[in-house]
């Protein structure tokens, strides 16, 4: 399952990115050869962009591939290591959580008032109700590592054996 939704929000991330490269295309040669850009092409941007960090979120945190400086890592036990790994791992998953609620009062407001984007008047709370949606799934993968047995402990931000993303060992 978890397969299945890192594949949807992997794919939605790809599309929102070909779209805010097309966007981009559309609105320098219509700003600079016919001179019209593209209307709202700010808004679109500003939109695209945000979906595609919020669609990155949940992919980070079931990986556990959030960065990690590691300067000391081997001055410590490993369960120094592990203990540092579960307290980092509640700290982010509250951190997220918070987020998330933030988010959803900020769509409950923006519906509730009607709050459209300036220039092509797209209803805000959709937007504000994704990302939330989005935050909430990063809180699940990252109590779902927190809970995990025989996950990654180590510190290093994700990487596994014979995966040598970065990390010097």
């Amino acid at each position: 399952m978890q397969h299945r939704i890192s594949q949807i929000l992997s794919a939605a991330a790809a599309l929102l990115l070909l779209l805010l490269m097309f966007i981009t295309v559309v609105d320098v040669i219509g700003r600079y050869v016919f001179n019209q850009p593209l209307a709202g092409s700010s808004e679109l941007t500003e939109i695209c962009l945000s979906m595609i960090i919020f669609a990155a979120f949940p992919l980070l945190c079931r990986n556990n591939d959030h960065i990690a400086v590691d300067l000391l890592e081997n001055r410590f036990s490993a369960q120094f290591k592990r203990l540092r790994d579960r307290v980092v791992q509640v700290v982010v998953s509250v951190c997220l959580l918070t987020l998330t609620y933030g988010l959803f009062l900020l769509g409950m407001r923006a519906r509730r008032d009607v709050l459209v984007t300036e220039i092509l008047e797209l209803p805000n709370a959709v937007f504000l109700f994704v990302m939330a949606f989005l935050l909430l799934l990063s809180v699940a993968f990252s109590v779902r590592i927190l809970f995990r047995r025989g996950g990654n402990e180590s510190g290093d931000g994700g990487a596994r054996d014979g995966d040598n993303r970065g990390v010097e060992r």
